[in-house]
Order: C-alpha cells, then sequence, then structure tokens
C-alpha cells in the first residue's frame, strides 16, 4: 500500500512539472550601449509552449511565419513529430559561433519575407528594454544580431551592442585628363563619367544601403556598377542595384552576411558611370552627384557628393573696325582636327550646344553666337562660308576654353576678324605680299627703262 502511494506521488510531482507555459509568465530583453535615436527590433523565432523545470526540458515551436525558415535551418536545429505535432531542438555541438550565424539568416529571412517584428523601440537614451514578451526564442537586430531564449529559468536577458566604429562612405569623380579622382571634374556633353564611392565599414553594423542623387545632366549607366575590395570583384550575388527608386537615382542593397563577415575599416569600393546629358547645367554650380550610406536600423552617413562642370563659349565675326559681320558659317573642331557636332539649341539667341547620340549637326552661323557643352581644352574654329564681299580663312583659328580657376568660372570670347580684299592667307602671307610689292617694283623698272630709251631716242634724232 506505501509503495502504491508513493508511485502516485511520484507520478503527480512528474505531472506538474511538465506544464504549459502561463499566460502570467513574461520576459524581458535589455539593450545596452544603445544609439540614441536609433530604432531596435525583436522577432520571436520560436514559442515555448511546454517545459519540464525538475529535467530543465523545454519544448519550442515555430511561432508565426517561421516554420519554413526553420526547416530549412538543418545545420543548427532538428524538427521532430510526435503525434502529428512538430516542435524543434538545437542539435548537439551547436556553439556561440554557429548560434551567431543563424542569427544572420533568421534577420536576412525575415527581411526578405517581410515579417512584422515583435515588437520595435527607438532608443530615446543609451538603455532600450523590451518587457512583457512571452516567453520563447528572440532574435534581436541590432550591431550584436543576437539570438536570446528567454526561459522559466532565464526570463531576463541582456544584450551589450558593441558599435565601436561607425561605417562611413566617400565619394570621387575620375577627372580624364589627369586620370585621378577628385571632388570635381570637367567634361563635354555626351562624354562618359566615372565615379567611384567607397564605403569603409564599422564595427558590428550592417543594413548596408548605399544612396545616389543625379542631377537631371547626368544619366545614370544602370549596367556600368562594379564592386571591388582592393583589386578583387566582389560577387553580384552580394549586392543588389535598384535603379526604380522614388527621390534617388539609384539604390545597392548589399547582403547582410556579406558585410558582417568584413572587418572593420575594410574599403568597399563601388564604381559606376553617367552620361553628361544635354540637359547639362552649362557652368554656374555644375553637375551634382550626391551619395549617402544608411546602415544599422535607421542610421545615415553625411552626404558627399562631386560636380561635374561643362563649359560655353562666345564667338563674335567682325572687320577689322570691328563691325559686326553677318554670313558666316563655322565648324567645331577638337585640337587634333576632328569635328565636332553642335546643333542650335535657341534660334532666338544663337545659341548651340553640343550634339548627343544621332542628332544631325549643323554649321555655326555668326554674326555672334554662344556655343554650350565642352570640356576645358583646345579647340578651332574652321570657317566654311565667308560674308560676302570678304575672304573666307584658310585657317583654323585656334582657341581655348579656359573653364574653372580656383572658384571662378571665365566664359572663353573668340573674336574673328575678316578682311575684304584679294583672298590671303591668315597666316604666313608675307609671301603673297612680297610677290605682290615685286610685281609692282618691276613694272616700275620697266617703265623707267623705257622712259629712259625714249629721252636717248629723242636726242638722237635731234642731233
Amino acid at each position: 500500500m506505501k509503495s502504491i502511494k508513493k508511485l502516485i506521488c511520484m507520478l503527480f510531482m512528474l505531472v506538474l512539472s511538465v506544464v504549459n507555459v502561463s499566460a502570467a509568465e513574461k520576459g524581458t530583453i535589455t539593450i545596452n550601449k544603445a544609439i540614441v535615436n536609433e530604432s531596435y527590433n525583436i522577432y520571436k523565432v520560436l514559442d515555448l509552449e511546454t517545459y519540464d523545470k525538475v529535467n530543465n526540458h523545454y519544448i519550442y515551436r515555430a511561432a508565426s511565419g517561421w516554420e519554413t525558415f526553420l526547416d530549412g535551418a538543418t545545420d543548427y536545429l532538428e524538427a521532430r513529430n510526435e503525434n502529428g505535432d512538430k516542435y524543434y531542438v538545437w542539435k548537439d555541438g551547436v556553439d556561440k559561433s554557429m548560434a551567431k550565424e543563424f542569427a544572420e539568416k533568421a534577420y536576412k529571412y525575415a527581411k526578405d519575407n517581410n515579417i512584422t517584428p515583435t515588437m520595435t523601440k527607438k532608443a530615446t537614451s543609451t538603455s532600450v528594454v523590451f518587457d512583457n514578451l512571452k516567453l520563447g526564442y528572440y532574435l534581436v537586430n541590432s550591431s550584436v544580431g543576437a539570438l536570446l531564449h528567454l526561459t522559466t529559468t532565464n526570463p531576463t536577458a541582456t544584450v551589450n551592442e558593441k558599435n565601436t566604429l561607425n561605417p562611413n562612405v566617400d565619394k570621387n569623380v575620375l577627372e580624364n585628363s589627369t586620370g585621378t579622382y577628385g571632388k570635381e571634374n570637367d567634361d563635354m556633353i555626351g562624354s562618359t563619367i566615372s565615379y567611384k564611392t567607397t564605403i569603409t565599414t564599422g564595427a558590428g553594423y550592417g543594413n548596408y544601403v548605399l544612396y545616389d542623387v543625379m542631377d537631371k545632366g547626368l544619366t545614370f549607366n544602370a549596367n556600368s556598377v562594379e564592386v571591388k575590395i582592393g583589386d578583387e570583384v566582389v560577387d553580384v550575388n552580394n549586392y543588389e542595384v535598384k535603379t526604380n527608386v522614388t527621390d534617388y537615382t539609384f539604390v545597392i542593397e548589399f547582403n547582410n552576411e556579406f558585410i558582417l563577415k568584413q572587418p572593420k575599416n575594410t574599403n568597399i569600393d563601388v564604381y559606376y558611370t553617367a552620361t553628361l546629358n544635354k540637359d547639362a547645367i552649362i557652368e554656374g554650380n555644375g553637375n551634382k552627384n550626391e551619395t549617402f550610406l544608411k546602415y544599422g536600423n535607421n542610421i545615415t552617413t553625411d552626404k558627399k557628393k562631386t560636380i561635374t562642370y561643362t563649359y560655353a563659349f562666345e564667338i563674335i565675326k567682325t572687320n577689322k573696325e570691328g563691325v559686326e559681320l553677318t554670313g558666316a558659317e563655322f565648324i567645331l573642331l577638337d585640337k587634333l582636327g576632328n569635328e565636332i557636332k553642335v546643333i542650335l539649341k535657341d534660334e532666338e539667341t544663337k545659341t548651340y550646344r553640343i550634339a548627343t547620340g544621332n542628332e544631325i549637326g549643323v554649321n555655326i552661323k555668326v554674326g555672334k553666337a554662344t556655343i554650350e557643352g565642352l570640356d576645358k581644352d583646345s579647340y578651332k574654329l574652321k570657317e566654311v562660308v565667308s560674308p560676302e564681299g570678304y575672304n573666307k580663312l584658310t585657317s583654323p583659328v585656334e582657341f581655348s576654353v579656359n573653364g574653372k580657376t580656383n572658384d571662378t568660372i571665365e566664359r572663353t570670347r573668340v573674336n574673328v576678324i575678316n578682311y575684304t580684299g584679294s583672298e590671303l592667307p591668315e597666316t604666313g602671307g608675307i609671301g603673297t605680299k612680297l610677290f605682290i610689292t615685286s610685281g609692282l617694283s618691276l613694272v616700275l623698272i620697266c617703265g623707267l627703262v623705257l622712259l629712259a630709251a625714249g629721252i636717248v631716242f629723242q636726242r638722237h634724232k635731234s642731233v
């Protein structure tokens, strides 16, 4: 009889020890060293359903939205089915490093599948507290990417942020004439502009998204993006370029696993190009390209920018007295003598710009005209039609577009003079003048000889 009573008592204690989690049993997660104004998210990945306090056994089931992920996490978890019920246990040998890998993959899954956080809080101080939490396993989206368990024996947990170094971003543009990167460059409409944005990684932060905004005078070449660490090209699977983004020209979202594997102070170089198009700002404030990095949950770096300038020059056609002449036509050449096509931009102001794409070029008609969209360089103007009654220049007129010097842009003005009379070379004309002078001298000599001969003849006749 005593044995039966003892057995019944043991069975009763076992039943009491294996119980469902009470609604009154709650937990707390505290994040210390939090960053003020940073938003922190927690996700409940596993629900604690029942537990055995005596033997320290706990049964977990998939939280809402997480079953697919958990079934695929076979390196970390084992799914067991009993009587049609599925629960999960950690595999033997799962250590802290593997738990960190699991947390990183879990966060990527949450982000890719738009899983709503269990709770979100914005840090108003260096400590953030999530309380009144149902027991289970929680993913804390912070720089440490922690996976925390809240149980009846461990109902509170603490995370210490480890961010000691913030990531930052820098931006440069290539100056083709020197082959060097800097904050400014000059170029011609229709040219390809090369950019280099450098992301320097911080300690612990993830969720890198690079934002880029270009002025309307720049057209982004979406297929030009290349990411490098040193001389090594980063696999395209580690980032995604998005162009259909409101308020931005493009964004680049980096794979979080890739970012978190990079040591602090790693330089990630992002190379890409744009075309300086027909809407480019001429002189003035130039054509801006601006970049910043968003990381963590909602932290942004300072904005960095580059400026691309393009210039104009004015041409005026006059006679030697400075009176403006009409009817002349020119074509524009580069310093090697190759034609640069232009189109008429504004008939009223006689403004031309550099042609782009398949635009058909026209002659520059003067009087007076302005040509827009040139690089800082040397050029030539070749006269193809001269004003009526004036000589056509037989040699091109050379000039330079000076562009920006320090903080000043001085527009180049070219005054081309036409002369009346027989056609003479613009340069090297002294030979022709000497020829004309020599001819006149011969005529005078011949006249004098004839005159002398006549005088001698008259004297001889009178004798």
